[in-house]
C-alpha cells in the first residue's frame, strides 16, 4: 500500500527534513505492527510505503497527519477537498500545489473568505509559497487550473491561530530540531509557548505574551539564507468562529511541547 501525501522535501535541509520524518513517522506508529518505508519523487513530494497487518490504521494515521494529494485526474471530482502546497502568492490570487493539476485562489475569494484586504491575509496568517493548505476545488478554468476556496477545516484552523492573541514567527525550509537547537542555544527558547508544525519543513514558533517575537526572527535569519522566517499575527474573525468546534484532520495540528524531540 502506498500513501500519496502532500508532505514535500525541497531545498538544502532536504536530507534532514527525511531523517526528520521518519523519527515522527515511529513516534506516531510507535505499537503497531507495520513497515513503512518513505519515497520522495523527482519533485520532492513524499509517499509512504506501508506493510502489515496495522497498514489501515497506519494510513488514517498518515493522512491526518501529513494530508493527502492528489495523484489521479480521475479522482477529480466538484467540490472535493485535497491538500496542497503554496506555490506563489500573485496579484491575482494564490497559487496552490495540489499533485497533477494546479488550483488558485482569487484574491477576492482570499478577501471574502478572510474578511480582510488581500495583502494583509497573506500577512496575517502566513500564507506564504511552501506552506501547506488544504482547499476545495470547485472548477475548471481556461488553461487548466481549477478555481478554490480555503475548506471549513482549513478557516476553522485559522480561526484557532487568531482565538489564541499570539504572535507566531512563521519558518518554512528547516526542520523543527533544527530550530529548537538553534533558539535554545542562543537563549530565546525561554520565549516560546510552544511549538506548531505545519509539514514537514514548515512550522510556527508560537510566541509568549511578552516575547519579543522580532527578536527570535532576526536571530533565526542568521542560521541560514536558505530558510525563510515570516512574522505572523493572526486574528479571529466572525466568520470563522463558526466553525471554531469543526475539527481538522490534517497536519501536525496539535501543539508540541518544549521538550518534544
Amino acid at each position: 500500500m502506498i500513501i500519496y501525501t502532500s508532505g514535500k522535501l525541497y531545498g538544502v535541509y532536504r536530507d534532514r527534513g527525511l531523517e526528520s520524518l521518519y523519527v515522527i513517522l515511529r513516534e506516531y506508529l510507535k505499537g503497531l505492527n507495520i513497515r513503512f518505508k518513505v519515497l520522495v519523487n523527482d519533485d520532492g513530494w513524499v509517499d509512504v510505503e506501508l506493510d502489515g497487518e496495522d497498514s489501515s490504521i497506519a494510513c488514517r494515521i498518515i493522512e491526518r497527519i501529513l494530508g493527502v494529494r492528489l495523484v489521479y485526474d480521475r479522482d477529480l471530482d466538484r467540490f472535493s477537498v485535497w491538500v496542497g502546497r503554496i506555490k506563489a502568492v500573485a496579484s491575482g490570487g494564490l497559487i496552490i500545489d495540489v499533485g497533477v493539476v494546479e488550483a488558485m485562489i482569487a484574491a477576492e475569494m482570499v478577501k471574502l473568505q478572510l474578511e480582510s484586504d488581500y495583502e494583509e491575509a497573506i500577512a496575517m496568517y502566513g500564507l506564504y509559497p511552501g506552506v501547506p493548505v488544504e482547499i476545495r476545488l470547485y472548477k475548471l478554468m481556461e488553461g487548466g487550473c481549477y478555481a478554490a476556496s480555503f475548506s471549513d477545516r482549513f478557516l476553522s484552523r485559522l480561526y484557532e491561530w487568531g482565538a489564541t492573541g499570539l504572535s507566531r514567527v512563521l519558518i518554512t525550509g528547516a526542520t523543527l530540531s533544527m530550530v529548537r537547537r538553534y533558539l535554545r542555544r542562543m537563549g530565546l527558547e525561554r520565549y516560546v509557548a510552544y511549538y506548531e508544525r505545519l509539514g514537514i519543513l514548515e512550522h510556527h514558533i508560537v510566541c509568549k505574551i511578552a516575547s519579543n517575537p522580532q527578536r527570535i526572527i532576526q536571530v533565526l535569519k542568521s542560521l541560514s539564507s536558505d530558510i525563510a522566517v515570516y512574522l505572523v499575527k493572526p486574528k479571529p474573525i466572525g466568520y470563522l468562529s463558526l466553525l471554531q468546534t469543526q475539527d481538522y484532520t490534517y497536519g501536525f495540528s496539535e501543539p508540541l511541547p518544549i521538550g518534544f524531540i
